[in-house]
């Protein structure tokens, strides 16, 4: 079990007008770079996201809702994607 002093959390409210992108800029803003390619906890904490309202996001011409995509893409491979 994890001590409440080596968890971090950070609630993210999602409405229609949230992207992927916003969402990946919010992910991001609790990460920091380690070494090389990865990238950890700013604060060397377990990071605990809470998603409120995550049916919210606008469902685009192919019926997906992107931030839930990015979410889904996040938990199968276990990291995130360079925009640049």
């Amino acid at each position: 079990m994890t001590k409440p002093e080596k968890i971090a959390h950070r609630t993210i409210s999602f409405n229609s007008f949230t992207t992927s992108f916003s969402l990946q800029k919010s992910i991001e803003t609790m990460v920091e770079k380690k070494s090389g390619k990865t990238f950890g906890s700013a604060t060397n904490k377990t990071l605990i996201y809470f998603i409120d309202d995550m049916n919210m996001p606008f469902v685009d011409k192919y019926f997906t809702q992107s931030p839930i995509a990015l979410l889904n893409y996040i938990v199968d491979y276990g990291s995130i994607f360079n925009r640049e």
